[in-house]
């Protein structure tokens, strides 16, 4: 198997090209997607208010309302 070109472990510098495209794509739809989640079905003053109490709401000190 070795001599067919076989890699046991799955990370090579020659197939980092396809490891970034499928992290940049990962990326740029997460963000694309928080976008338009924000234009069409909350509000931007509503979205700061979650990130910026982030951890207070998890831990049950502030409401998430």
């Amino acid at each position: 198997m070795r001599q067919k070109g076989f890699r046991v472990f799955p990370l090579q510098r020659t197939k980092s090209g396809a490891y970034f495209a499928i992290f940049f794509t990962g990326f740029a739809s997460g963000y694309i997607g928080t976008c338009f989640g924000m234009m069409n079905l909350g509000d931007n003053d509503q979205y700061k208010y979650l990130n910026k109490n982030r951890s207070a709401i998890l831990s049950g000190e502030t409401p998430m309302d």
